[in-house]
């Protein structure tokens, strides 16, 4: 004999009142809210995703910039490396250098170096941290890379730094001139 051979005796059981103020939403209503909550989750991972990403390309930018600044280091002293016999360690951290710098624009990276550059080619890729005027400049080109311009597929990434040269301005020569003339005459009194 089985359970279901006898029912329960519904009588025992008192009937009560219940409240229905909690409103029933039909099946679709259902279906869109909890579209609507994945949505929500969805947008934020891709902002976490966007925001790991910045992070890394700016980290990766970081790097080129030392990588690059190493580059400029080596090179400055290259001759002191092969007086101090030193020239194997010059060898080896030259080739070091060449492969992070090859993994860096594997990853996607550009490295630009301006230097010689014009102005106009460079003014919206980089901050100037200075002007030298000389005559050894025809025009107003990059005279020295502080931190090179990175980008990222054509995106940039970070600004270079740079000193920019420029001929030397006539007009300051004479503003120059006439102050210092204007100093050296004697006072009235």
């Amino acid at each position: 004999m089985s359970s279901l051979d006898k029912l329960p005796d519904w009588s025992v059981f008192s009937q009560r009142e219940v409240s229905f103020d909690v409103d029933l939403l039909s099946p679709a209503s259902e279906v869109a809210s909890v579209l609507q909550k994945s949505r929500i989750a969805l947008d934020e991972a891709w902002t976490e995703v966007d925001n790991v990403r910045r992070e890394g390309l700016e980290a990766l930018a970081q790097q080129a910039v030392l990588v690059v600044q190493l580059a400029a280091v080596l090179e400055r002293y290259a001759s002191e490396y092969a007086q101090a016999s030193l020239t194997r360690v010059y060898r080896s951290l030259h080739i070091i250098k060449d492969q992070m710098l090859d993994e860096l624009q594997r990853a996607g990276l550009e490295i630009i170096v301006p230097l010689g550059r014009p102005f106009d080619e460079i003014a919206h890729l980089a901050n100037v941290d200075g002007w030298r005027h000389h005559e050894s400049f025809s025009a107003e080109v990059v005279a020295e890379v502080v931190e090179p311009i990175v980008t990222y597929r054509g995106e940039l990434v970070r600004l270079g730094r740079v000193v920019m040269g420029a001929p030397p301005d006539p007009d300051a020569a004479i503003i120059v001139a006439s102050s210092s003339s204007e100093a050296e005459k004697p006072a009235e009194g």
